[in-house]
């Protein structure tokens, strides 16, 4: 009587715990993988999570969400760190003045972007008795059920936000000169919505990472996960715990968690993102450039065309067709280029050199279509720039 007593008891703190408090952005209620993990990555002390939640003090915002009516903020997310705080405990963090960090990405766009979903596979990652997390897919003997859905919430997407704001910050300080957030933020939309479970041979977790980037990070980028393992710059703090453990031990594809679940294999995905869309700009993309760039620098359109040949990289045809481009480039020149391959957005899926392009455009305008007015106009105005919170030099 007892067991069942502590059985039923456990089961009902886990559900009042997360499946009663917890509101998802998108994915299933019941699947409350992604919300452990997170809550136990913030409590471990020295962490990759803990890390950048103190940089960006995620915790005072989060706090907006735990359903605290005295505190005077919307009910929007209750979350596991503030169930059984008090009223004056939550005002405490809620209206604390302390100066944040500015995140890259504006909150509303990234929400919005992860209302879309594709009939990708996923993996939920849990750990083993030995504490390795192991991967369950979707894949079955007789094709793909799509019953593995893990509930993305609001602060699982900020907690991305500031990931990537930090990881990029952290490139920046190492040189890195192929990055573009208005490029991320596209990519990213695009090919997960920012759920970081997804799982097949056209990518894994938020960013649809290839195995080639994975690949980059041990052999043409090696350089790149150096510089960032030793740096010194402030702006590194978490990215280097996984850049130098990574040294010692190279992930492997075929792990899918070590990419998957937050703590350290969500950030492993945006890190090896990030190395891999410089490597392709270093090794594949700028030396073709180069003296083109040296001779239109100060053409306003070049940079346009610049961000239509590496998202082209990120697309199927890979740097190989984005290598395409450049020479047409050079050939016709910028506004005939442009004319060619902007992506119209009636364009069918694979018709032109610029599907992808016009795939992204397209989920762009799907995106506005699901954020504030002003925020809508601003797209309309500004496109995926409008996502952004401050240029990259503020951040």
């Amino acid at each position: 009587m007892k067991y069942w007593l502590a059985v039923f008891s456990a089961t009902f703190i886990f559900h009042l715990t997360y499946a009663d408090q917890v509101t998802c952005n998108s994915g299933n209620p019941d699947q409350l993988v992604l919300v452990k993990q997170l809550a136990e990555a913030r409590k471990t002390k020295g962490s990759v999570t803990q890390i950048i939640y103190k940089s960006f003090d995620l915790a005072s915002t989060e706090a907006s969400y735990a359903g605290c009516l005295s505190c005077g903020q919307d009910q929007e997310l209750a979350t596991v760190k503030h169930v059984g705080q008090t009223a004056s405990e939550l005002s405490s963090l809620v209206f604390r003045r302390k100066k944040n960090k500015n995140l890259a990405f504006k909150q509303a766009c990234i929400d919005a972007a992860n209302l879309f979903q594709t009939s990708t596979p996923q993996t939920s990652c849990e750990k083993n008795p030995k504490g390795v997390f192991v991967g369950t897919n979707n894949y079955t003997h007789t094709g793909m059920n799509l019953k593995i859905n893990p509930c993305v919430t609001k602060s699982l997407l900020k907690y991305q936000n500031a990931v990537m704001t930090s990881f990029y910050n952290c490139a920046q300080a190492e040189n890195f000169t192929g990055l573009d957030l208005s490029l991320m933020f596209k990519k990213y939309s695009q090919e997960s919505g920012f759920r970081p479970t997804y799982d097949d041979i056209g990518g894994l977790g938020s960013t649809r990472i290839i195995d080639q980037f994975i690949r980059d990070g041990q052999t043409r980028g090696l350089s790149l996960i150096q510089s960032i393992a030793t740096s010194t710059h402030p702006d590194c703090a978490a990215a280097k715990l996984i850049a130098a453990k990574d040294l010692k031990s190279m992930p492997k594809r075929k792990n899918a968690c070590l990419f998957i679940h937050p703590g350290e294999g969500l950030e492993r995905n945006f890190l090896y993102s990030f190395i891999g869309v410089e490597t392709v700009w270093r090794s594949d993309l700028e030396p073709l450039l180069r003296k083109f760039m040296a001779e239109n620098a100060n053409n306003p359109k070049f940079k346009e065309a610049q961000r239509i040949i590496q998202m082209t990289a990120y697309g199927r045809g890979g740097p190989k067709q984005a290598q395409v481009l450049i020479r047409t480039l050079i050939k016709v020149k910028i506004d005939a280029f442009l004319k060619m391959n902007r992506g119209d957005l009636t364009a069918k899926k694979g018709t032109k050199i610029n599907g992808y392009v016009s795939e992204i455009n397209r989920r762009q305008a799907e995106i506005a279509k699901k954020v504030d007015p002003e925020t809508q106009e601003a797209i309309r105005l500004l496109g995926a720039d409008a996502c952004l919170t401050s240029s990259p030099t503020q951040l």
